[in-house]
């Protein structure tokens, strides 16, 4: 990228003998595809991960670097225009430059989101609530969707299949949809709970820091639809994509498959927080594990995502069917699987889950009686924002995500996978 830049503003050598040359049309398509591609790579290494960009559009910008070359820029060459020249809808043949865009928005996203979105200093306040139209989530979304409303309709799933642009070859309908829907997964799951009460419809944050304003009538219902709707749709875009042989085993893939397999176990331990939206939650957790079985082939990421669905799976069993006990746990007694949730690259931490999870149940044997006066008072929402679950049981309330070493099958439900 540097080298690129030199050549671009200072592209005459010191030494005189040498005859400097105008770069022919191939050569410029070249150096405007290597800075977006550059452009591209700084995106995907900030996703699932707390790494700052380096590039960012507006620098971009201030490079002059030209909009992207169309797809037969190569074959056919075409007339490079400034990022500023853009009137029409962006089809196909310009999928390179919606990628780009698309990118961009992926990578602001995954920055509010990683900066630690909710949770972030003055990001409760009623004027950051995820409802008003100045906020950062909103701006967010807001963005996404211009993205997508610059694009033609041909590019939109699922009112076009990855099948109609299987025989093409082209990539970029999958890369596109994905990043989209991964994106309004990710804005949406910031404000859900991350360990609701079994049968809760959907609702805002159950841990602190709570929003400081009531979200309008029927809010979180429609987020519940958007959120559990793109995670339905990255499953069946890259089961789909796998079936017409387009092998999408990339980092990026990776994450928006394990992104989706997560929040379909969520679906499928608590359904009321869907609002009726995943009715398939099961057979998209299904899709979305047989992609992360093939994409571990490749990468050793996909184990470490497989292995914190599998922690996952194994607490939402445990909420579902011990309610008493984990009645007043949250996000804050989970905060490594919480964690790995989000993360990029996961590292194995199984010893210490395992211990953990030991030191955890000892304390909860231990832990005191609440009377059930107390538990009904600590169940609202008044008095759980004071509920402190490390001032009750110590640091044995700091609960990870955890692996029992001895067992040789997980389950999810009547799905069962083999541990090799």
């Amino acid at each position: 990228m540097q080298s690129l830049h030199s050549a671009r503003t200072a592209p005459f050598s010191l030494d005189e003998t040498i005859n400097v040359e105008k770069p022919d049309e191939l050569s410029q398509i070249v150096e405007t595809a290597t800075y977006w591609a550059c452009f591209i790579l700084d995106c995907t290494i900030n996703s699932g991960t707390y790494n700052p960009r380096m590039l960012s559009m507006a620098e971009m910008i201030k490079l002059q670097v030209p909009r992207a070359p169309p797809a037969s820029g190569f074959l056919f060459g075409f007339k490079q225009k400034p990022m500023t020249d853009r009137s029409l809808l962006l089809g196909i043949e310009e999928c390179y430059e919606v990628l780009v865009d698309g990118f961009a928005i992926y990578a602001d996203v995954m920055t509010f989101v990683y900066n630690d979105g909710r949770k972030a200093p003055g990001m409760c306040a009623p004027a950051e609530c995820p409802w008003m139209s100045d906020s950062k989530w909103a701006k967010c979304r807001q963005s996404l969707e211009r993205w997508r409303s610059n694009m033609d309709s041909c590019l939109y799933y699922p009112k076009h299949s990855v099948a109609s642009h299987a025989n093409t070859g082209c990539r970029a309908f999958v890369y596109i949809n994905l990043l989209y829907y991964h994106c309004v997964l990710m804005l949406n799951r910031e404000y859900f709970p991350f360990l609701p009460k079994p049968h809760a419809g959907p609702q805002g944050p159950t841990d602190p820091p709570f929003l400081e304003a009531e979200a309008p009538p029927r809010y979180w219902e429609n987020s519940a639809k958007e959120l559990f709707e793109a995670a339905a749709h990255v499953a069946t875009i890259l089961r789909d994509a796998l079936e017409w042989g387009m092998t999408m085993m990339t980092p990026v893939p990776g994450f928006c498959g394990f992104s989706a397999c997560y929040m379909n176990l969520y679906a499928v331990h608590f359904p009321n927080m869907t609002a009726g939206c995943s009715p398939k939650a099961k057979e998209h957790l299904e899709m979305g594990l047989a992609y992360l079985e093939e994409f571990r082939k490749a990468w050793d990421l996909g184990e470490g995502w497989i292995q914190t669905i599998k922690n996952a799976s194994t607490l939402f069993e445990e909420v579902n069917s011990n309610v008493d006990r984990y009645r007043h746990r949250s996000r804050l007694d989970f905060e490594v699987l919480h964690q790995s949730a989000h993360e990029f690259r996961t590292v194995d931490r199984s010893e210490q889950h395992t211990a953990m999870i030991r030191e955890a149940e000892q304390g909860d044997a231990q832990s005191i009686n609440v009377g059930e006066d107390n538990n009904d008072a600590l169940g609202d929402s008044e008095d759980l924002e004071n509920f402190d679950p490390v001032a009750l049981l110590g640091d044995q309330a700091l609960w990870p995500t955890w692996y029992s070493a001895s067992l040789e099958n997980e389950s999810f439900g009547s799905l069962s996978l083999q541990i090799p």
